[in-house]
């Protein structure tokens, strides 16, 4: 007999064919249309802020492109972090905005919308995919920043991958991008989590050479 899903479980495959749906719709008809004055932008960002849902968050973004307007890279970086921020992270909804932000050519410069992303897919637990908009940043061509290798980072610690953390935080440092706090406490809590006490030990010794003040988070 077969098996029946939950409702629960429905509902949610619902929710996002109808969200991917929303997204796509008329995409070809969008891609033309002005961004908004920036007085009017505030406000489409303000919606997104205040949202109670990242459901709701996301659906300004339609309403924007209604009142005949394209979203800014600020909009749909809002959006994704709404889909982050969720009581259970909303990753594929966060991949979904990304791609549609992709086909309608925003942010084509802009790696904010990517961080956002990347931490979205980290809080989910989808070290990966993280690691792999990661790649993606740097195959077009644009420049991740210190918060880029950080949510990177951070979803490597999540994960227990400890290398790829170790291995992110030298390439950011051959990028010429200095650690912060943040950055630090992540790799040495990833360092804890494979059992490299040791390197946590030099890396907290690193971070006091550099100037970095670590915090409680760190020890």
């Amino acid at each position: 007999m077969p098996r029946r899903r939950s409702l629960g479980s429905v509902a949610w495959h619902l929710l996002m064919s109808l969200l991917v749906l929303i997204l796509t719709h008329r995409a070809t008809s969008f891609s033309a249309l002005p961004q908004p004055p920036r007085n009017i932008a505030i406000q489409f960002m303000n919606q997104i802020k205040r949202a109670r849902s990242w459901k709701d968050g996301v659906r300004v973004l339609q309403d924007i492109e209604s009142e005949g307007y394209s979203p800014n890279a600020f909009h749909y970086s809002a959006a994704i972090s709404k889909c982050a921020k969720a009581r259970e992270p909303q990753w594929r909804a966060a991949l979904t905005v990304l791609k549609r932000m992709q086909n309608q050519g925003v942010a084509a410069n802009n790696v904010i919308p990517y961080n956002a992303a990347i931490s979205a897919c980290g809080e989910a637990g989808r070290t990966n995919t993280a690691v792999g908009l990661l790649a993606e940043v740097k195959r077009q061509g644009l420049q991740p920043n210190v918060i880029t290798y950080n949510a990177a980072i951070s979803a490597c610690e999540k994960g227990s991958r400890t290398d790829t953390a170790l291995h992110l935080l030298a390439e950011m440092k051959g990028r010429g991008l200095e650690p912060n706090v943040i950055t630090y406490s992540a790799v040495i809590s990833a360092c804890e989590k494979g059992s490299r006490t040791d390197t946590a030990l030099d890396l907290l010794a690193e971070m006091k050479r550099r100037g970095v003040e670590p915090n409680v988070i760190t020890y």
